[in-house]
């Protein structure tokens, strides 16, 4: 697996820039409180306790 590292900017950035890029983000989120997120879930039994 591939993880992406995330490092602290070298200087803030406007608080109106972080809030514009929160709310750009904010409009690809799942619409999860109508039903419309689907998942996966995996049981894997009693034995992987």
């Amino acid at each position: 697996m591939n993880k992406q590292r995330y490092e602290f900017p070298e200087q803030a950035k406007p608080i109106a820039e972080l809030l514009e890029t929160v709310k750009q983000k904010k409009q690809k989120d799942i619409d999860w409180r109508s039903g419309k997120a689907f998942c996966l879930i995996y049981h894997p039994g009693e034995g992987a306790r």
